[in-house]
Parts: structure tokens; C-alpha cells; sequence
């Protein structure tokens, strides 16, 4: 499955109901890991991948706790189950691993 740009605060609480989740917070001027993500995003189809801008959405309440972009949280039919921040291509691609077994 393609990288899911969310756009609104009510599509991001929509995406949030799947099974498998990665939110991948992020801003404009952070870029470093960007391409990774979208290529991970390819290789794990199962998994949805949720971009979220924290300029565009900084009202939203999950977008209120980021201090730090990239942060990633990545969450199992609605529970979390790893969260951590920082462009570590390694670190992402484990987490992916984990939310697929």
C-alpha cells in the first residue's frame, strides 16, 4: 500500500481504525528519512502507513504529543506497540517487521 498523506484531522482519525498502523510524524523541512518510509511503505502493503505533518495537523490531539520529528508510532489493532523518534532506517524497518508478524 502507497504512503497515506493525511490531509485532515477526521481522515486521520479514520486511518487510525486499521489493523495494522504506522504513523510517520514529520514536518516540511525534515526530509532525511522521508524516501526510506516511502519505499518501506511498498515493501510492507499490510501495514498502513499514515504521514502526518505536525504544521498541518498541530490541533490534533496525537499530534500534540510529538516533541520531535521523525517520530514514529506504530499501533496493532488500535493498541501501541512501539513508539520512538529519530531517522534510524534500522529501527523503522523492525517495527515494520513487528506490526507484520
Amino acid at each position: 500500500m502507497p504512503l497515506i498523506i493525511i490531509t485532515s484531522a477526521s481522515q486521520f482519525d479514520q486511518e487510525l481504525t486499521g489493523e495494522k498502523v504506522l504513523i510517520y510524524f514529520t514536518a516540511q523541512w525534515c526530509r532525511a528519512i522521508g524516501p526510506k518510509v516511502e519505499q518501506l511503505a511498498n515493501k510492507y502493503p499490510d501495514v498502513h502507513i499514515l504521514k502526518v505533518d505536525i504544521d498541518t495537523l498541530n490541533g490534533h490531539p496525537l499530534v500534540q504529543t510529538v516533541s520531535s520529528v521523525p517520530h514514529f508510532v506504530a499501533r496493532k489493532n488500535g493498541a501501541l506497540i512501539h513508539e520512538f523518534s529519530g531517522a534510524s532506517e534500522a529501527q523503522l524497518e523492525q517495527v515494520l517487521k513487528q506490526l507484520t508478524n
